[in-house]
């Protein structure tokens, strides 16, 4: 399980598209592949044909599962207005006014439902080493 922001970030975009090159090498070890966002579906839709992704985009709406997790987090006020001047809405991405989002973030989980493999680094600029990911399979 992939958890990334939204179509609006380059950094996950770039991470999505890394994961589709590597999508064989994971499926020959018999991973599935799932990328979890807020954003509502229509958006993950586009970003999954624009893309050319062959593995799932599911939403997390209101973030639960992250929450859950743990790896959940609310933009501080000061930094909205900067969102908002980039053109990122969360409220219009992600379908309500809570400004939260997920820390990027990977997660294996074995058929037994434990979690093998975990991944997360507050900085969204960090993200999956996928030889190390590989090498964890």
């Amino acid at each position: 399980m992939l958890f990334f922001r939204g179509s609006w970030c380059p950094y996950c975009n770039l991470e999505l598209k890394a994961l589709q090159h590597h999508l064989k090498q994971l499926t020959d070890r018999q991973v599935s592949l799932v990328a979890i966002s807020p954003q509502m579906a229509d958006y993950s839709k586009e970003l999954k044909a624009d893309q050319q992704l062959d593995f799932d985009l599911l939403t997390d709406k209101n973030n639960t599962l992250a929450k859950q997790l743990g790896i959940d987090f609310g933009l501080q006020e000061e930094v909205i207005p900067v969102y908002e001047s980039l053109g990122i809405k969360l409220p219009v991405y992600n379908g309500n006014n809570s400004n939260e989002l997920p820390v990027p973030a990977v997660f294996v989980v074995d058929t037994g439902g434990r979690i093998t493999y975990r991944f997360a680094d507050a900085n969204y600029m960090n993200r999956l080493n996928i030889d190390e990911l590989l090498e964890q399979l």
